[in-house]
Order: C-alpha cells, then structure tokens, then sequence
C-alpha cells in the first residue's frame, strides 16, 4: 500500500490504534527476523560441540545494508521488545 493510499483509507485514530497495537503485539519484519534468529540460534546451541559455550544471536540476525549501527545489537533490539510488553501490562 502506498503512503497516499494510505492516507486516504485510513485516518489518525486507525494508524494510532495500530501503532498502539504494535506495542502490545510486535510484528513485521524485524520482529519476524528476531524469531528466526532465536530459531537459528537454538538449533545452533543443541547442535554445538561439547565445551563450546553457545552462540550469540548477533550472528543469527539479518543485517541490511548500512542497517547495523541504526538498529544498534541484538541485546538491545530485545531489551526494547520486552520493554513492550512491559509497558503493555504483559510479560
């Protein structure tokens, strides 16, 4: 859908009720690249050799171009998604 489109169909209350919603249930595709990072990394720990300490789920996320320093680590990203859910009245 295109910005102009957009604004056409949907008014503020809409857009804030979705942002709202957004908070309390995360998605798209950061949050959809966070789960196959935990995905990835999970199979990468069980499969791990004896004595490796595990992964780190840097290694597992999608990087875009140029995307890494605005988007600052995966520790981060995740402090803020559970800080959502938080705010949201959910654990």
């Amino acid at each position: 859908m295109t910005v102009a489109r957009l604004d056409r169909e949907m008014g503020s209350a809409e857009l804030t009720e979705w942002m709202a919603y957004a908070r309390i249930e995360p998605f798209g595709e950061d949050r959809a690249d966070l789960r196959a990072a935990i995905v990835a990394k999970t199979v990468a720990d069980v499969s791990r050799r004896k004595g490796h300490a595990g992964y780190r789920i840097e290694r597992f996320l999608a990087v875009r171009d140029g995307e890494a320093e605005r988007r600052g680590s995966a520790e981060s990203l995740m402090r803020a998604l559970a800080g959502m859910g938080k705010n949201a009245g959910t654990d």
